[in-house]
């Protein structure tokens, strides 16, 4: 796996989203899009591959075999992994909702879609569910397949590769 970020470029997008997250640093309208970048790019750097990472996906591995045995015998056929790439992806689709600018409102093919907003949590608290989509995310973007798990992917390296320079202009090392 190729690093965009050091350990300590790590450590200081992981800091600089709780700070811009829990100090309430910006506009409303960007805050939370800021933050959520730099939790997702500390995250996927940091321990995307992990025993976290492993943890995780266990965890839903075994809730979703849970479900397919509440079920009927068509529905224990599916496939547990594809099943947790298709929950991820449910997640990164409503991150995605959440990242676009509320203006995109007006296009058609856009709709309410780009007038999803992250949890709110007020100033001077953590946005737990923020932090929680990034963690999901972060660490799982890799088991989604097909064309929402290229382009996922494709859209946090280019998170990733864009934090760095950020980091290093602001704390003179990436």
């Amino acid at each position: 796996m190729t690093h965009h970020l050091s350990p300590v470029a790590v450590f200081a997008a992981l800091m600089l989203g709780f700070v811009i997250d829990y100090f309430s640093v910006g506009h409303d309208a960007w805050r939370d899009k800021i933050a959520f970048l730099f939790y997702l790019a500390g995250i996927k750097e940091g321990f995307n591959g992990g025993t976290v990472d492993t943890w995780l996906l266990q965890q839903l591995g075994h809730a979703v075999d849970l479900v397919k045995t509440a079920g009927n015998t068509y529905l224990a056929s599916a496939q547990t992994n594809l099943v947790v790439g298709i929950v991820i992806a449910g997640v990164e689709l409503f991150a995605l909702g959440c990242l676009l600018p509320e203006r995109l409102t007006s296009w058609k093919w856009v709709g309410k879609y780009a007038s999803w907003r992250f949890p709110k949590s007020s100033s001077g608290k953590i946005g737990w569910k923020l932090l929680a989509l990034a963690v999901v995310i972060g660490l799982l973007a890799d088991n989604v397949r097909g064309a929402i798990g290229n382009a996922a992917n494709a859209g946090i390296s280019a998170d990733c590769a864009a934090v760095g320079p950020v980091l290093n202009l602001l704390f003179g090392g990436s």
